[in-house]
């Protein structure tokens, strides 16, 4: 059961997402009502290839403290995400921070 859960909140759109913590597919969000630097280690160690975790400006602010725009907040978030495997993708006119973990590159076979 708690797998079709996961699969149906991640095929709905951002704003009608529940306040729970998941990963999701790339392209789904979460929406994440409060979260600490310890919930945010949790969440990106269970990340896989291709998933995501999105978080608001106001829930980044709390864990990477003042939040967007400061240069410092935003250096310390990107360390944080490559201990993890993870990049970032600010999304400004939405108010998000995306934590993503890139899927590995598919090989070509050599001729």
């Amino acid at each position: 059961m708690a797998g079709v859960m996961h699969k149906v909140l991640c095929s709905l759109t951002r704003l009608q997402c529940a306040n729970t913590f998941e990963a999701c597919d790339e392209g789904a969000y979460r929406k994440v009502a409060a979260m600490t630097l310890d919930d945010l280690k949790t969440g990106l160690g269970i990340l896989k290839p291709g998933q995501m975790l999105s978080m608001s400006y106001a829930v980044y602010e709390l864990v990477f403290p003042p939040g967007e725009p400061d240069e410092l907040a935003r250096t310390r978030a990107w360390a944080f995400a490559e201990e993890y495997g993870c990049t970032i993708k600010n999304l400004p006119s939405e108010k998000r921070v995306l934590f993503l973990k890139p899927k590995p590159p598919t090989k070509t076979k050599s001729k």
